[in-house]
């Protein structure tokens, strides 16, 4: 089954994120939440007001993961992740895992640890990023190198 994928905007993140509620007449459970993918878009803007929200919402864990889409929008690389589960967050967590085991790409990051380096002036955060591939004619994602950004903004892909 793939992921219910819902899609609002708002001039704020808490104002997109109230929106869903409007579009889907539910209540979302951010407790539940382990990863999250974020546009090349959007990390282009900043990540500041993403990371307030979570930092603020009494059910958005710190402990959350952050990944970077090098596609135009999060949502082309979750919907064309690989069927190695149902549930698509613990397919990322197989993606990083083995990312990290290869050490190819950066370790996942903490919103906790992100938060405190961007806070740090002499330190710039660097993300794992995921885009998609043509295997055979068919299109999956993958893990791809990494994001890094001066204070909350994306600069660059390495």
């Amino acid at each position: 089954m793939p992921p219910i994928i819902i899609e609002t905007r708002g001039e704020t993140v808490f104002e997109a994120l109230r929106n869903i509620i409007s579009t889907s007449l539910k209540r979302i459970r951010w407790s539940h939440a382990s990863y999250v993918v974020v546009s090349k878009e959007v990390a282009e803007q900043g990540l500041s007001s993403l990371l307030d929200w979570i930092a603020r919402h009494p059910e958005a864990r710190l402990t959350l993961h952050i990944l970077i889409s090098r596609e135009n929008t999060a949502k082309e690389v979750i919907l064309k992740e690989k069927e190695f589960s149902k549930i698509r967050a613990l397919e990322f967590e197989k993606f990083v895992d083995s990312s990290e085991y290869l050490s190819k790409f950066p370790p996942h990051v903490e919103v906790y640890e992100l938060i405190n380096k961007i806070e740090n002036k002499d330190n710039y955060p660097i993300l794992p990023t995921t885009n998609l591939i043509n295997i055979n004619n068919e299109v999956y994602s993958q893990m791809e190198g990494s994001a890094y950004f001066i204070k909350d903004k994306l600069a660059g892909f390495f």
